[in-house]
Formats: C-alpha cells, structure tokens, sequence
C-alpha cells in the first residue's frame, strides 16, 4: 500500500481551524503581564537631559545602518523589508529607552518582528532563490 497523495484543501482547512483555536484560546488567556524589574537597567544615568542615555544612544548604530540599507535596497522589496525593520527597530527602542515602561516596550518590540518575519520567510524558501541569489552570491 503506498503513502496517501497529499490533499491541499484538507490542509488549509486544518491549519484554518488551528488558527481559530489558537486566537480564541489567546482571547480567554488575557494579557500576559511583563515584570516591572525589565524596566530598570543596569546604567540609568542622564546626560543632556536623556535618560538612561547610553541605552538611547546606543540605538544610533540600528538607524545610521537602516537608512543607508533602505537608500541602497530601496528597489529590492525583500532587502528593503530588513533594512525597514533595523531603522524602525532603532527608532522604537531609543523611544523604549528613553522612558522605559510598558506603553513603550512595545515600541521597541514591534520592529523586530519585520526582521524576523522576512527572514523566517527567506530561510523557510518562502523567498523566491531569485530574491534572494544576488545578496547571497556577492553580486
């Protein structure tokens, strides 16, 4: 007896259902409440004005490096997509930075995940090898 053919429409139906199940069990969950001590830091000195200002600063790096990434990948969507999340990235957590608390946080957590979607899809060959061959291969 051979193995059974795949059938796509079962999996969609099936992946549909799980994903129903796994939101309404997140809506009766409630909110997962972050520990307040995640928001003291080990240098919290102020320096023009900034608190915390080397975590602030620090940051500097995320967006110098995502504004020359988006100016020279602007025409290269997935490229572009990466770079988009480090600037953003930057930007959030200088503001998470600035006044830590958990209105903030989340502001700091959002961009990554751009960063993390593209890549998840580019290792998952989500991405098409023609997206992705030219930055691999050093062309």
């Amino acid at each position: 007896m051979g193995p059974r053919s795949a059938n796509p429409g079962r999996a969609i139906v099936v992946f549909l259902a799980l994903m129903v199940t796994s939101l309404a069990a997140l809506l009766l969950l409630g909110p997962i409440h972050q520990d307040q001590s995640y928001h003291y830091f080990a240098d919290e000195r102020s320096f023009f004005g900034v608190q915390n200002f080397w975590n602030v600063v620090s940051n500097l790096p995320f967006i110098a490096v995502g504004a020359v990434g988006l100016r020279q990948f602007h025409r290269d969507p997935a490229v572009f997509v990466i770079f988009l999340g480090i600037f953003l990235t930057g930007i959030g957590s200088s503001y998470y930075h600035w006044d830590p608390n958990d209105r903030t946080l989340f502001w700091d957590r959002l961009p990554m995940t751009l960063c993390l979607w593209r890549s998840s899809r580019s290792s998952s060959g989500s991405a098409s090898t023609q997206d992705l061959e030219p930055h691999c291969s050093g062309r």
